[in-house]
């Protein structure tokens, strides 16, 4: 999605403070009697840890869904039979990922976009360019330098940001899903498999994947 402030549009990935830096947005725009250049610009973040925050989205909004719509349909897909937040349900489900089982979402897995959470960056991006270009990417790890950058490159002046806006429940794991990613990912191979999977974001927004774990 994205949000229109003004002439500025702002271009919203999940699990990027994106519904924070959307809150501010519109108080600046609110208030803002300037009237900056059409200008796109959104933030990025570190691919791994961008996943696995967004695997424990998709476990909080999949668990409402399994409530609501049920999980008759999942078929072959296999990580929603082991327990959440154990090793063996992280694995399950990169290995559902890696098999393409997502190219038909069960009901559950879709419900509020669940399973889009743990998508790459780069095919929102590759939209957006295509559909208007973008003017500005920034890096959630040097947010104040490259919030200041925004700026000057969309010439918006100053835009204030209030970091306490839009705090998302599911922030504090609620349903203690990284414990199970964090055993897994202290294995080569599942490192290597998530490197792979996530490489169209590590080589478009200049990212290392770090595979230490892996060295020799």
């Amino acid at each position: 999605g994205y949000g229109h402030y003004r002439h500025v549009r702002y271009v919203m990935m999940s699990k990027v403070a994106s519904e924070e830096i959307s809150g501010n947005m519109a108080l600046w725009a609110h208030g803002e009697r300037t009237d900056p250049a059409n200008c796109t610009f959104t933030f990025v973040r570190e691919p791994l840890r961008k996943f696995i925050s967004g695997a424990v989205e998709m476990e909080w909004r999949f668990r409402q869904g399994q409530k609501l719509l049920g999980d008759d349909d999942m078929g072959s897909w296999r990580f929603h039979r082991l327990p959440v937040g154990s090793r063996d349900r992280a694995v399950a489900f990169l290995k559902d990922l890696l098999e393409f089982r997502w190219a038909v979402v069960p009901r559950a897995l879709g419900h509020r976009g669940g399973l889009a959470h743990v998508y790459p960056m780069f095919g929102q991006a590759a939209t957006w360019q295509r559909l208007v270009g973008l003017d500005f990417i920034g890096r959630l790890e040097n947010f104040a330098a490259d919030w200041a950058r925004m700026q000057a490159v969309c010439g918006t002046g100053h835009v204030p940001y209030n970091s306490s806006l839009e705090i998302h429940i599911t922030s504090s794991d609620p349903m203690h899903v990284k414990p199970g990613w964090y055993a897994a990912l202290g294995e080569c191979a599942v490192r290597r498999a998530l490197c792979r999977l996530l490489s169209p974001d590590y080589e478009t927004f200049g990212y290392a994947c770090e595979q230490q774990v892996c060295a020799g």
